[in-house]
């Protein structure tokens, strides 16, 4: 299964009447801006939608080959392709955005725990020096933590 925005493999391009090789969704929407009349309904008519066929065999998008197969022109196909990879843009944008905030959570987690090691290693420091020089100097002790 090929993801919306990647070229098919050379043995699964779509090969308009005319020789054209179309190796993509946007390619396909593309040629349907140039295609002549001829063309498109040697690929789309009562009897056939090879355009339904490739996106629903190589590309297994049931939701857009769909909408390819009920279209009856090279425009409704158009916009329902452009429709299609757009929704697919949103869906990777919201999910590049959701592992960049999950890895800055994780980062910023690890510098708390970073922190807190530090804190206790200097109480420890502290406590030690104090039972040291308990006898011979009072404690004064000033800890600064940065957040």
């Amino acid at each position: 299964m090929k993801r919306l925005w990647d070229t098919a493999n050379p043995e699964n391009y779509f090969w308009l009447k005319d020789g054209t090789a179309l190796k993509n969704l946007n390619e396909l929407g593309l040629a349907l801006g140039k295609m002549s009349d001829d063309v498109f309904k040697h690929h789309v008519s009562s009897q056939r939608n090879d355009f339904y066929n490739w996106v629903k065999d190589i590309y297994q998008d049931q939701k857009l080959a769909t909408k390819l197969l009920k279209s009856k022109t090279k425009e409704e196909m158009m916009h329902y392709i452009q429709q299609r990879l757009d929704e697919i843009k949103m869906t990777k944008k919201k999910a590049d955005v959701k592992v960049i905030k999950t890895k800055k959570r994780t980062e910023k987690k690890e510098n708390i725990t970073k922190k807190i090691k530090l804190v206790k290693k200097t109480k420890k420091v502290v406590k030690k020096t104090i039972k040291t020089n308990v006898h011979t100097n009072p404690p004064i002790v000033f800890l600064k933590i940065n957040n």
